[in-house]
Formats: structure tokens, sequence, C-alpha cells
């Protein structure tokens, strides 16, 4: 049963990482996109989006397997362009009056989890319910203690910024964020991408 508790314990605190799983989105420039002053759109083409950037003192860029690369460069684009377009902006290369341009980067966030301090039984010894904690023992007995404890947890985190530039002027006029954690497995985040995007454009809405 003690075990049945633990593993009870575990698949909680698992359920709670994933669901810690989306982006978070923001904005900043122009309130609402003036549909009748800008009309047309284009893609500006950054090489350094999708080729890989080198080592650093032997470590690989965590960002070249998650956005820095062919595949997630043509996921966010495919899905930029379709909600642009659904926004009632048309693709023009010669003369656009926007032009769209993405960043993306890689860093590490940190966030609290927290359990409850219920003991667990495992090889002969009670243990609090934390990985890689040591068995604690008061007067020849395990001490169970009580309360929740908030325990720090780091984590990936990527960032995608879209931005619309006035093609005139050279200026941003609008700028979206999509910010969340990554999972293990890069080509999950990849397959994510086009609902990201989607998530950052739903930041833009248009009037005439």
């Amino acid at each position: 049963m003690k075990r049945i508790l633990y593993t009870g314990l575990i698949l909680i605190s698992v359920a709670l990482i994933q669901a810690c799983d989306t982006y978070s989105y923001y904005k900043a420039g122009a309130t609402k996109l003036n549909t009748s002053q800008y009309h047309t759109f284009a893609w500006i083409a950054d090489p350094g989006q999708s080729n890989p950037k080198p080592d650093k003192g032997g470590k690989p860029y965590a960002g070249n397997a998650y956005y820095n690369n062919p595949q997630a460069t043509q996921a966010i684009r495919t899905a930029a362009l379709f909600n642009l377009q659904t926004k009632g902006l048309r693709i023009d290369e010669q003369t656009p009056d926007l032009l769209v341009h993405y960043t993306s980067a890689v860093g590490r966030g940190t966030r609290l989890d927290y359990y409850t301090a219920y003991p667990y039984y495992w090889g002969g010894a009670f243990y609090r319910p934390y990985w890689g904690y040591r068995p604690y023992w008061y007067g020849g007995f395990p001490y169970y203690g009580g309360g929740t404890y908030a325990v720090p947890e780091t984590y990936k985190e990527g960032t995608i910024i879209i931005d619309l530039i006035d093609r005139k002027s050279n200026k941003i006029i609008w700028r979206g964020f999509g910010v969340g954690e990554l999972h293990h497995d890069p080509q999950k985040t990849i397959e994510e991408l086009p609902k990201v995007v989607e998530g950052i454009f739903k930041q833009l809405p248009t009037t005439m």
C-alpha cells in the first residue's frame, strides 16, 4: 500500500509538471493593425534562423534543436503567413507594406513545485517525497514532519518573437512574444510551433 502511495505521489508530480507545459503570450507596439494602411507583407529570410549556431565551449547551443533549424523555421514561417492572411493581408514579395521577421531564444526557467511532506516507505526506511533526499530519522524512529514544501526546479524555456516592420520607415510597429516550457524531445516542440504562432497572432487584432 505504501509503495502504491509513493507511486501515486510521483504520478501527481509528473502530471503537474506536464500541466505547466504551455506558452504565455505578450505583445508590444500597435494596439491594433490598421488594414486600411497595411495591405501586404513579405517574409524576411534569415539564414541564421535555420543554420545551427556553433558550439560554445564544447557545448552545443540548445536552440539549434528547438528553433534554429530548417524544420522549425519552415513551421514558423508557414504558420505566420497563414495567420496574417486570415487577418486580411496578402503576400507581396516585391513592394510589401510590412516585413515579417522572427527571432528565438532558449534559456533556463525556474518554478516552484509544492509537495506535502508525507513520507513513503522504500527499501527499509522512510523517505520524504523528493528525489535524491536521504531518509530522515529522529531518535531511532522515522521523522514524519508535516506541512507543504516548495522545491525550486529548473527547466528549458523557449521564446519566439515575431516582428512586423513598416517597410518604408524600417520601424517595428508590432512585436508578439510566445514564452513557454520546452519538451525534452525537441521534435514535440517543433510540432507545436503552428499553435504557438497562432497564439502569438491572437494578440494582434485588426481594424479598418
